[in-house]
């Protein structure tokens, strides 16, 4: 699976110990692909375990091999290390 991912936007969340990002992933001619698979591929991308990576929202473009994901990343602390 050839799938390019770049960052659309990145905010922490403190409260909840984890940060929200917004991806744009291509998936160069492709189908859309599961949340397991873009769990491992942007947890492969953005170096976190896949343990931490939870995919929230997958929204494919109409007639494109694209589209928007949204995914949450906890965070370790020392009491989970």
């Amino acid at each position: 699976m050839a799938v390019e991912v770049s960052v659309i936007s990145e905010k922490k969340n403190p409260v909840m110990k984890r940060r929200e990002l917004v991806l744009s992933v291509d998936y160069n001619g492709g189908p859309t692909p599961s949340k397991e698979e873009l769990k491992n591929k942007i947890s492969a991308v953005l170096s976190v375990e896949p343990e931490r990576v939870e995919v929230s929202k997958v929204l494919s473009e109409k007639g494109a091999a694209r589209g928007r994901v949204w995914i949450k990343i906890k965070e370790v602390s020392d009491e989970n290390a």
